[in-house]
């Protein structure tokens, strides 16, 4: 970074005084300047690198002229360009106040007559530049300033400029321009007949985020805006705000049609019909209640509470005020606590997740609320259901709904919004809402206020004990709550890399507090998953696994997690079946709404040959944890023990479409399609699992015991010849060596690898009385005393 200014300021400092850098954005570093020859400060906006490669100095500077044409009062002039040291730069004024992102993150939503009006003065200078042939190509709130009270369009030229200049080049090293958020579906897919009627969707996608305070699509990634933008219709202004008229509403929608010929053809057009808006701003009291509808984005407060950035220096508690509270009835009342809406980059996934945990859980302390749990609610994250509706299919009275992000532009920030609001199902009535504005160390006391305020509002009168549940901590740190919350993340994925990611947090978090018996538990979760998808041998990995139960088990003897992974480890590396089966009971009895230990009790079920049992087992994980792709996935391995493999298909299939990229669902797939007879398929599924996470050398054992299947011998010995050398640097599963053999006709060869499976103690051992891949070798002496040494002859 040092050596680019120093260079930079070189290669400027005849022209210009480089002071510092002011800001970064996706195709240009912004510095300070004076400008020496006109003694006033300027912005010097500097190419990436890669950028400035790909287009050349030529064919930019020739194009940019045209911006520096552009002369109108809604216009950000470009004062200077050109290309010194390697360097491609242009220079604006530099204003030093707000931009338009400024003010949504001080005021979170403007007011009709403000948004209507500086759409109005931006369409004109959009409109002066259309006229002359340029597209800006990157409208948002970053690029309009305020200039004597007036907004300017910065930047204007440059993403045409690059745009036109670099042509296919720009697609093939994969560069898009604009912003995911506000740029048109045509530009977004890289067609190249982007005109002006891309400028005008994403001046309306900034109107509606100045009126909802959030963009009209809204996902984790850039693929996910791009997939609502081709597939969705954005929610209505009108039903996120009320003040905002059905002209001014359909407008903005006209204006956010998917297909270029269906919008205003010029800006003009656009600021005509949105001027009914101007009459429109009326007093919230005066307006009609919203219909509520849920969508993936911050419209599940649509109606209620429109959700905002955070503000980067005031952190404050906002209470609403005088809302109503629900008149008790008798018998139990009904609530469902909708996923928390993530307004930040994926990796903060895990922490609304865990708040929606949270919340769920300590609702569900009290026993005159009954909760929907919160697997079945998260069917409902990207609906558009309204919520009455959704209501009805949970079968619930009251909904709280929300959302969460992380202080902006800051990756370190401890600073973070919660917004919620309560909402009766039936009428859509909002009860309660709240933003929360705190830091992190703060966290707990908040989820301690969300669920009282709830309580309250529910007319419920929690009983003593209840109320300490309510004001429970989940850990005494709020650091290592954190980090066993991205530990949990990770985990879940189960992958070879995220499992690692996930033993790191979950140390992370009992260097911070010792103490904390979930994140041993998570530690020895971890392990578990190495030791079951043999990621490392059997002997590296389950003793760490029982070192950090007993830990936690230490801290908190009531603790059903570690019951469950005491439970894992007694059935995978002990190979004590009647410990294992008391330890799964003991997790069941202190928890029962713990679906892992239901998940993990049916794969005990099922290695004992008790599959009926082993299926209710799974099934009862699957109602508490729909939406797992694990447990789904193992619901049809119930089925594939107990030889039923058109219902193993389906369970697996079941999975697969629950998420496409989950490897385990392929890698379970494929054995149930050898088992049926279809051994085609059954080698796109495994060779789908090894692409998805190739550092797994139990997928690729799998895949050579499919080829083995499938007649193609060759590719399976050298599947074999692969996993030999591998074994020379990393731990090879010996029961899958073994069924590689098996599958190839070498029986004695697999037996003398399920012998040494037996002395590594593997995990899969256990499963040897009801896996369908050992039937070849099922009547041999050698297999039969095996099971007798593992006591599975009976």
């Amino acid at each position: 970074m040092a050596d680019a200014i120093d260079q930079l300021r070189d290669a400027l400092r005849d022209r210009y005084t480089i002071e510092h850098e002011l800001g970064r954005g996706g195709m240009a570093t912004v510095y300070l300047a004076d400008d020496l020859r006109h003694h006033r400060r300027v912005a010097v906006k500097v190419l990436r690198p890669d950028l400035a490669a790909t287009l050349g100095p030529d064919r930019f500077l020739r194009e940019i002229r045209i911006a520096a044409a552009l002369a109108h009062p809604n216009i950000l002039p470009l004062l200077d360009s050109g290309e010194a040291g390697g360097f491609l730069y242009y220079v604006m004024p530099y204003l030093e106040g707000e931009t338009l992102r400024d003010r949504l993150v001080r005021r979170r939503q403007l007011s009709v007559g403000e948004a209507v009006g500086i759409m109005q003065e931006l369409a004109d200078g959009l409109g002066y530049a259309h006229d002359l042939g340029v597209v800006h190509r990157d409208i948002k709130p970053e690029n309009i300033l305020f200039m004597a009270g007036h907004p300017v369009i910065a930047d204007f030229g440059v993403a045409s400029a690059v745009g036109l200049a670099g042509g296919t080049r720009l697609t093939q090293t994969g560069l898009s321009l604009g912003t995911p958020m506000y740029m048109s579906p045509e530009q977004a897919l890289g067609q190249d007949d982007v005109d002006r009627r891309s400028d005008i969707y994403s001046l309306a996608c900034v109107l509606y985020e100045m009126l909802a305070g959030e963009p009209p699509f809204h996902a984790p990634t850039a693929q996910g805006v791009l997939a609502r933008k081709l597939h969705e219709a954005p929610s209505r202004l009108s039903y996120l705000r009320e003040t905002v008229s059905p002209a001014l509403d359909e407008a903005v929608r006209h204006a956010l049609a998917k297909v270029p010929a269906d919008r205003f053809d010029t800006t003009a057009e656009f600021a005509r019909a949105v001027t009914p808006g101007l009459t429109q701003d009326l007093p919230a009291a005066a307006a009609p209640p919203a219909r509520v509808r849920l969508s993936r984005r911050a419209a599940l407060l649509a109606g209620m509470l429109a959700v905002a950035a955070i503000g980067a220096t005031v952190w404050r508690l906002q209470f609403s005020h005088g809302r109503e509270t629900v008149p008790r009835t008798t018998g139990s009342t009904t609530i469902a606590v909708l996923p928390f809406e993530n307004l930040g980059p994926a990796e903060d996934e895990y922490f609304p997740a865990g708040m929606t945990d949270e919340i769920t859980t300590r609702l569900g302390s009290v026993r005159d609320i009954s909760v929907v749990p919160r697997r079945e609610a998260q069917r409902y994250a990207r609906s558009d259901l309204t919520m009455r509706e959704i209501g009805v299919r949970l079968g619930v009275d009251y909904l709280l709904v929300g959302s969460v992000r992380w202080a902006p532009g800051d990756p370190g920030s401890r600073n973070v919004r919660v917004t919620l609001a309560l909402v009766r199902a039936g009428d859509e009535r909002q009860l309660w809402s709240t933003t929360y504005d705190r830091v992190i160390d703060d966290i707990f006391e908040v989820q301690s206020d969300i669920a009282a305020q709830v309580v309250g509002r529910l007319g419920v009168a929690p009983a003593a004990d209840e109320r300490d549940r309510l004001q429970s901590r989940p850990a005494a740190n709020h650091e290592a709550y954190v980090l066993y919350l991205k530990g949990r993340y990770h985990w879940n994925k189960r992958t070879e890399e995220d499992i690692q990611k996930a033993l790191d947090y979950y140390q992370q978090s009992v260097d911070v507090d010792p103490g904390y018996s979930r994140a041993w538990v998570g530690i020895a979760d971890a392990w578990i998953f190495r030791g079951w998808y043999g990621l490392l041998a059997p002997r590296d990995v389950f003793p760490k696994a029982k070192a950090a139960t007993l830990k936690a088990l230490e801290f908190d003897s009531t603790l059903a997690e570690a019951h469950a992974s005491m439970a894992h480890i007694h059935l995978e590396f002990d190979h004590d079946w009647d410990a294992a089966e008391q330890e799964y009971r003991r997790a069941i009895q202190l928890d029962p709404r713990y679906p892992t230990a239901h998940h993990w009790y049916g794969g005990f079920l099922s290695a004992m040959g008790r599959h009926e049992e082993a299926l209710r087992q799974a099934e009862t994980a699957r109602d508490l944890d729909p939406l797992s792709s694990i447990i789904q996935t193992w619901v049809g391995l119930r089925y594939y023990f107990a030889r039923k493999y058109d219902a193993a298909i389906a369970e697996y299939v079941k999975a697969v479409e629950l998420d496409r990229d989950f490897a385990p669902a392929h890698w379970h797939l494929a054995w149930a399609y050898e088992a049926a007879g279809q051994p085609d398929e059954a080698v796109a599924e495994a060779e789908r699992a090894v692409a998805l996470d190739g550092n797994s050398l139990v997928y690729q054992a799998s895949l050579g015991r499919a080829y083995a299947r499938a007649g193609k011998a060759k590719e399976a010995r050298a599947t074999l010849a692969r996993l030999a050398r591998a074994s020379r640097e990393r731990y090879v599963s010996a029961y899958y060596i073994a069924l590689v053999h098996v599958a190839l006709g070498d029986l004695e060869t697999g037996l003398d690898w399920l012998e040494r499976a037996y002395d590594e103690q593997s995990a899969w051992i256990g499963y040897m009385k009801v896996d369908p891949r050992l039937d070849p070798v099922r009547t041999q002496p050698r297999f039969q005393r095996l099971l007798g040494r593992l006591r599975l002859d009976s």
